[in-house]
């Protein structure tokens, strides 16, 4: 682990400086006006009691103490999916060694809190439909409202909360539309605070941020086919050649009819794909929240692979079992470990180009 972080960890990104800029003005250092930094502060503010260790040290920091509350998380939630500890721990294994979650969850940026804001909102909805305490409503939204000052996109669980009570066959409408209210109410309030003061000391606020970052900073290469083809790669990195096993647990899932989790993963659906309204050069950092979905599909995929096995002897089939997921892992890291020089997706479509 620690020779995979040296490759793809404790990286700088263009957003790095921005959270930079808000740790040392906490500190009561000089730093450059960008106001951008302040609208997601919560970064930054949980990293700047470790900025004594280096620049940038709190944010490395602060990410692995989130890298290994997501690998709890994504553990609890296939839990309660599966019912199958071990199928959570195969579920864990894949997530901590996703070579996103090591290249952007471990580096000098916010991503990683972000995707616990994500993951923890999601377990705490699962708990309120196994249990009906009406208490977690306000704590989850507040929480979600939390992971948008993180990150806008660790707001997506309020998304899969409201997909949720919507799909819910056990609330009537006049209760769904409370549940969601209730939700938002606590949602809207710490972003509005931040909102609030950022107008009122730096006359910039998110909506500012979307006209600067998103309309104008738009991908200028807009044809189709180059659009395709990078939300194509990204997928890819994402889950890499997890993929196979993926569709086989889709497929498995679809089988089963369980109604009950085919209802979870529609809701889940949204949020999962909510990176098709970013520009494609946000690359896998937007797509990163396709995780939660397609690796517990995979660990239903990886089930179905050890029943198929179980043909075997004991000790053949677990080291079928250990060498496929090291020959998964290593040829991932192999395929990212390269890409980080040469976007394959690019050159795929100047080759297609080359055709017509």
């Amino acid at each position: 682990m620690a020779g995979i972080f040296s490759v793809f960890g404790a990286r700088v990104y263009g957003d790095t400086e921005r959270y930079l800029n808000v740790i040392h003005w906490i500190w009561g250092w000089q730093v450059s006006e960008r106001p951008i930094g302040f609208l997601r502060p919560l970064g930054p503010i949980l990293a700047s009691p470790f900025e004594f260790l280096g620049v940038g040290a709190g944010l490395i920091v602060e990410n692995i103490v989130f890298y290994f509350a997501c690998a709890v998380l994504i553990f609890k939630i296939i839990e309660i999916l599966s019912d199958n500890q071990r199928q959570a721990f195969i579920g864990t294994a894949f997530f901590v060694t996703a070579t996103p979650v090591l290249e952007f969850g471990l580096s000098y940026l916010t991503d990683m809190g972000a995707l616990f804001f994500y993951l923890f909102s999601i377990f705490l909805t699962f708990k309120f439909f196994t249990g009906n305490n009406y208490k977690l409503i306000p704590i989850n939204g507040f929480l979600s409202g939390l992971g948008f000052l993180q990150k806008e996109n660790g707001a997506l669980g309020a998304v899969f909360w409201c997909m949720m009570i919507l799909l819910a066959r056990k609330f009537s409408l006049k209760d769904k539309f409370l549940n969601i209210f209730r939700f938002g109410i606590f949602f809207i309030i710490p972003i509005f605070i931040v909102q609030l003061l950022c107008y009122y000391y730096l006359n910039y606020t998110h909506i500012d941020w979307f006209r600067d970052e998103v309309i104008i900073r738009s991908d200028k290469e807009t044809t189709l086919l180059m659009i395709t083809a990078r939300y194509t790669g990204q997928l890819f990195r994402m889950l890499g050649i997890l993929w196979p096993i993926v569709l086989i647990g889709l497929w498995a899932e679809i089988r089963k009819r369980n109604l009950n989790r085919l209802l979870i993963y529609a809701a889940l659906l949204p949020s999962s794909f909510s990176f098709l309204i970013w520009t494609t050069l946000a690359g896998v950092r937007a797509v990163f929240i396709f995780a939660p979905l397609g690796i517990t599909l995979a660990t239903f995929g990886w089930v179905v692979i050890e029943q198929y096995l179980q043909r075997i002897h004991k000790y053949a089939k677990n080291t079928a079992l250990i060498a496929m997921f090291t020959v998964i892992t290593a040829i991932n890291y192999l395929f990212v470990f390269v890409n980080l020089e040469i976007s394959f997706t690019d050159k795929v479509v100047e080759f297609l180009r080359t055709l017509y």
